[in-house]
């Protein structure tokens, strides 16, 4: 009903393109226009066609096979097999998400240059760059999944805490949040992956500073983080006045691909989750809706 289509006609040996438009005049009759266009023009419009409808393709075949994994993440959830089976679904995952992927990405790179030589380059980074995306997510989920041996180190908690804090004071500020810290008079030292950890704090440091954002509560914007270190073990807590959470995303917050965000991915959390309990700890969470959420993270016999 709108833009056009090319055409190929056949004249002896050569092909020649042409370009076909339709629209209806004042009285309503239909006219169809036609001009000549080049052949170069006319072979990489009609390959951005076929690319158009790969993407397509492959979008609904990955919203079908996200279904399908969630699904199998329910149920291995709902069988209690749920972490010794998880390392076989992402397995899955990446054979039959990163092997179209890939294609794509070199159908789409092929196309570059051309793309290049008509302005729209833009186009060409920015389906890369989704698909670069789609790929970390996928590599993300795989290293939390997968069994391998973890380097700890003896690590302060307070100074773990504390380099967390620095790297969101700068953000804070322009946020205007106030982060707010306490931390335990004996600074006793753990044996811990003290990089996975900090990914753990940092991922709920943002979180909680979203949360904020999305909060009605414009009076208190603050993040309270707390430490407690004792010999068998310590504890750490991320206290926000953000929107807070109802009981059913209290529910599902740590499953695999939920998300209430609209660009988010939902593996943020289970990351965390799987992180804490190679740790042999817990990560609990309680929260009110306009309130705010609190996190608390336990880990004990982690000194040895």
């Amino acid at each position: 009903m709108s833009g056009s289509i090319e055409v190929a006609m056949k004249e002896e040996e050569a092909s020649h393109y042409y370009q076909f438009y339709k629209s209806k005049d004042s009285y309503g009759n239909l006219v169809v226009y036609c001009f000549p266009i080049s052949n170069r023009a006319a072979e990489l419009k009609m390959a951005m066609d076929r690319l158009e409808k790969r993407v397509l393709a492959f979008n609904i075949e990955f919203a079908s096979q996200k279904a399908d994994m969630e699904k199998q993440a329910e149920e291995l959830k709902a069988g209690k097999v749920y972490s010794e089976d998880l390392g076989k679904l992402a397995a899955g995952i990446a054979h039959e998400i990163r092997n179209p992927l890939t294609t794509v990405k070199g159908f789409i790179q092929l196309l570059k240059p051309e793309l290049k030589e008509m302005g729209k380059e833009q186009y060409a980074n920015v389906a890369i760059e989704e698909i670069n995306r789609a790929n970390m997510i996928i590599g993300e989920f795989l290293n939390a999944t997968k069994p391998s041996a973890r380097v700890k180190n003896e690590t302060s908690v307070n100074g773990l805490v504390r380099e967390v804090i620095m790297l969101y004071e700068s953000e804070s500020i322009l946020r205007n949040i106030k982060l707010v810290s306490r931390y335990d008079e004996n600074d006793n030292v753990y044996l811990l992956d003290s990089g996975r950890m900090k990914q753990v704090l940092v991922n709920l440091i943002k979180n909680a500073m979203e949360a904020i954002e999305s909060s009605e509560n414009k009076d208190r914007r603050e993040i309270r983080i707390n430490t407690n270190t004792a010999a068998d073990g310590f504890s750490i807590s991320i206290e926000d006045s953000g929107c807070g959470m109802d009981l059913e995303t209290l529910s599902q917050l740590f499953s695999p691909f939920y998300s209430t965000k609209q660009n988010g991915n939902g593996i943020g959390l289970n990351v965390c989750k799987k992180i804490i309990e190679d740790h042999n700890g817990t990560i609990k969470v309680k929260s009110n809706v306009g309130k705010g959420s609190v996190f608390c993270i336990s880990v004990t016999n982690s000194n040895t």
